[in-house]
């Protein structure tokens, strides 16, 4: 495989496909993909597990696989019951926890600027693409820099098109205190050279650590309406 663009499109529409491929037992959804995931590892010379990538300096590959969306033909993505083997933990950063088709965000990949130090993949363990059906003792999350909307109600109108949050579950999404997670940004190449985030967008989850949360949805937004100053709140994305 000669370049990065040319892994990032063979990855993408194969995950597109698969995502839409029907199965007698929906929880066999990860599963059953483990032998392509481990060809498209070894041969990109990664890392990797649940659907992403995790290529050390190379952002653009494990950016990329993170940047996934609800695909345009589907309401909302259902979260799986992995009620055959209940120890199997999907995370939610992961396509392959839910049911539905997906897409990905289209990105301008020469221009964007991969942010490295407000995201990173904590393996429990050496990755590949079956690890997780036989070894439940690892914890694998994202270490994340989660920030706050400034605006987020006139991102969620709709009124702009070079602003848009796609939540897997619009409905689960909504009422909870939402953040956002800076992937990678692109400057604007006409004045006044806005910048473009695109983000992860995280919700708490339901456990006393506050400092633990999930993905909700994906979405880019000008820099303008993420709070910037200051650190951000370091979270673990499970």
């Amino acid at each position: 495989m000669s370049t990065m663009g040319s892994k990032i499109r063979l990855y993408q529409f194969l995950y597109r496909l698969y995502s839409r491929l029907s199965f007698k037992h929906i929880e066999d959804r990860p599963i059953a993909i483990a032998g392509l995931e481990n060809r498209l590892i070894r041969d990109f010379s990664a890392r990797g597990g649940y659907g992403v990538f995790d290529d050390g300096p190379y952002l653009e590959l494990s950016h990329t696989s993170l940047l996934w969306r609800r695909g345009a033909d589907q309401k909302m993505l259902v979260k799986i019951r992995f009620q055959n083997d209940p120890a199997m933990l999907v995370p939610s950063w992961s396509w392959m926890a839910y049911e539905g088709g997906i897409d990905y965000l289209d990105l301008p990949l020469s221009r964007v600027q991969w942010v490295e130090d407000e995201l990173g993949l904590s393996w429990g363990q050496e990755a590949s693409s079956v690890w997780y059906m036989t070894d439940y003792s690892h914890d694998n999350h994202l270490r994340a820099v989660a920030r706050d909307f400034k605006d987020l109600n006139h991102i969620l109108q709709g009124i702009e098109e070079r602003q848009q949050i796609i939540f897997d579950d619009p409905g689960g999404a909504e009422g909870r205190p939402l953040k956002c997670v800076i992937l990678g940004r692109v400057e604007g190449e006409l004045p006044p050279r806005e910048v473009t985030c695109y983000v992860l967008v995280v919700a708490p989850k339901d456990y006393a650590e506050n400092e633990i949360y999930e993905r909700v949805g994906v979405g880019f937004l000008s820099s303008e309406n993420i709070t910037l100053e200051g650190p951000g709140m370091a979270v673990k994305v499970r």
